[in-house]
């Protein structure tokens, strides 16, 4: 297949509108600066994604960094021009699309802190492979960063397989859609097929389940075009090495622990004292990994990953995890539920002092420093005596720190990322929340992360464009819910009297913009004033009743 033909393809069936939390510069600054390589604030950084599609990722990026410069390109012109379209519709100045194809890509747009190329590397050609790599090797700056995805070895080997079948099975079908409909009917064939208590057929149902679960377009583009190599994370970083860049670290640091692993092979890794390449290589052997997102950086920067608590210093921490028990005179430990709907005992005052804490401000990042020195404030005086004293407790609370980011408990940010403060206390949602809420699409929050959203919020984000005080907006809400935008129910059944359907969005919207203020979707500002003109309106009903 050509060139223009792959494009034509990709035009016809595009990639889902998704944005990656991994790769916000926010973290992707934390991480390198935990491993000792300076990287720019994100705040004023410059930020280039190759094949960035439609652009929204750096749309989602740009919105809370409204001092950095975001430029995508991407070798399909309609895709940045459906691009371009967006971008003007949610007023966004500081981005830049590009159609272009990256083998010849030379305009000069200078040097960039961070460069992301998210599910791009293994579905190009090699030589588009190279382009890649050496536009990091010319264009990053001297502490820069590159993100870069993609399908690694061992683990794609078995799905490379189900690949093959599917390749094979639909070899003779030009239409993409059909390509897409006639290989899930053959996983799921092959899934019926093979025994149930085999080892394949249980793997074969959970592929099933997986790409039953995805859009067609990822389906397409990730399992179905010509183009899809895999790599060992030894021969990927080889070739990165031949461009002037060194491995920095896996976008999920959690995964460069050997934590997990069975305690006499982790003891085995740790003896051979492995480059940490090699070591994770081991890692994926045995994890049967088939995804990468790795970081690099330039030869010239001296990392170093014995990470003291000093680092956390000049970064900001939001947690994972959300606050179901405090302590009790009968149980002293708090309990918290964590990724995956995990409890989490924490023990301590101090411990719980700080969670607690943290989890109170939900996705808002809390400086480090500050939360730490509060932490340590709160504490009386015969806990601070136990712990060694005030500064050895605050070592002690940064180490805890550093654990739970290595155990996916908190998360690292350099800055805060949630939507700016505004005046004035009309809700405002972010310009591409509403844009995403309006296509009916699922929102990305401040962190990137996607959320679905039910049909009230949806309009309630829509309406949220800062024009509307807490009245007008129930009144709005009023008018969809009367146009059946949306149903409204009470003990499971849908309201239909009209003063209690007004009475119920009174009630409702400052719970649900509470929600999306701790999303970083609207601002803060907007949720007390919701609040207290909600209980003056609920009382004037009361009255009135």
């Amino acid at each position: 297949m050509s060139d223009s033909e792959k494009k034509t393809a990709y035009d016809r069936l595009p990639y889902p509108i998704y944005t990656f939390p991994a790769t916000h510069p926010a973290r992707l600054a934390a991480q390198a600066r935990l491993f000792n390589c300076p990287a720019v604030d994100p705040k004023k950084a410059r930020v280039l994604e190759l094949g960035c599609a439609q652009g929204v990722n750096l749309m989602a990026m740009a919105q809370v960094l409204p001092e950095a410069e975001f430029i995508g390109v991407d070798a399909s012109a309609s895709q940045i021009s459906k691009g371009e379209e967006i971008r003007q519709s949610v007023g966004l100045s500081n981005v830049r699309l590009i159609a272009a194809d990256l083998v010849d890509w030379n305009e000069d747009v200078g040097h960039f802190d961070y460069i992301i190329a998210h599910g791009l590397f293994s579905w190009v050609p090699k030589h588009v492979q190279e382009a890649i790599l050496q536009i990091c090797q010319d264009r990053l700056t001297p502490n820069g960063v590159a993100y870069i995805s993609y399908n690694c070895l061992p683990g794609w080997r078995m799905r490379g397989a189900l690949r093959d079948m599917m390749l094979l099975h639909t070899e003779s079908i030009n239409d993409q859609a059909e390509k897409v409909a006639q290989s899930k009917a053959l996983i799921k064939f092959l899934a019926e097929a093979c025994p149930e208590d085999s080892a394949y057929g249980k793997y074969l149902r959970g592929e099933l389940e997986l790409i039953a679960a995805c859009d067609d377009g990822y389906l397409a583009h990730d399992f179905l075009e010509e183009e899809n190599e895999p790599f060992y994370i030894t021969h990927f970083v080889k070739g990165a090495m031949e461009h002037g860049l060194q491995y920095l670290g896996d976008a999920d640091a959690s995964t460069m622990l050997l934590d997990g692993l069975p305690e006499p092979a982790a003891e085995t890794l740790r003896s051979l004292k492995l480059p940490q390449v090699a070591t994770e290589q081991y890692m994926d052997f045995v994890r049967n990994r088939m995804f990468r997102s790795t970081l690099l950086c330039r030869q010239g920067v001296a990392i170093d990953r014995d990470i003291g608590p000093a680092r956390l210093d000049d970064l900001c921490v939001s947690p994972f995890l959300s606050l179901k028990r405090g302590p009790t005179p009968q149980e002293p430990t708090a309990l918290f539920v964590g990724p995956g709907n995990v409890d989490i005992t924490i023990g301590g005052p101090a411990m719980i002092f700080m969670f607690t804490t943290l989890a109170a401000r939900g996705l808002h990042p809390f400086p480090c420093r500050e939360l730490v020195d509060q932490t340590v404030a709160s504490q009386a005086e015969d806990v601070i005596a136990q712990n060694g004293g005030k500064e050895k407790l605050a070592e002690n609370l940064k180490i805890h720190l550093l654990q739970s980011y290595f155990k996916k408990i908190i998360d690292l940010t350099v800055g805060p990322f949630s939507y700016r403060e505004i005046n004035g206390t009309n809700p405002e949602a972010m310009p591409l929340a509403r844009w995403q809420a309006a296509q009916g699409l699922p929102v990305s929050m401040s962190t990137l992360t996607l959320t679905p959203i039910d049909p009230f919020t949806r309009k309630e984000i829509a309406l949220c464009d800062g024009s509307r005080d807490f009245d007008e907006l129930v009144n709005a809400l009023f008018a969809s819910s009367a146009q059946k935008d949306f149903e409204l129910l009470e003990a499971d059944k849908p309201i239909t009297d009209p003063d209690r359907q007004r009475a119920a969005i009174t009630q409702l919207v400052p719970f649900s913009l509470k929600r999306l203020a701790d999303a970083g979707i609207v601002q803060q500002s907007a949720v007390a004033a919701a609040v207290e003109a909600a209980q003056k309106a609920t009382a004037v009903q009361a009255s009135s009743a």
